[in-house]
């Protein structure tokens, strides 16, 4: 059986319409993005005020002191460890 490919074109599709956007999607999508943009920025600005705040501790505590495992209040001296 021979077929000829001339005589057998495919059919093709009825090109559908795109369905429109409703203008209260576009606003939702748009609210949440807005809200994802200024969680991160938010986020970030908290970041960088602890970071600004707490740097000049590190600065003036050593790191084995900070370490270290003695928590005497009356005596000033806080290690992270016995918090641990």
């Amino acid at each position: 059986m021979i077929v000829n490919i001339e005589q057998s074109a495919p059919t093709v599709a009825p090109k559908r319409k795109p369905v429109p956007r409703h203008w209260g999607e576009w606003v939702i999508e748009n609210l949440i993005q807005l809200a994802g943009v200024s969680t991160l920025i938010i986020i970030g600005l908290i970041f960088i005020f602890l970071l600004r705040e707490g740097l000049p501790a590190f600065f003036e505590i050593s790191p084995a002191t900070l370490l270290g495992v003695r928590w005497y209040p009356i005596e000033e001296m806080y290690g992270l460890l016995p918090l641990l």
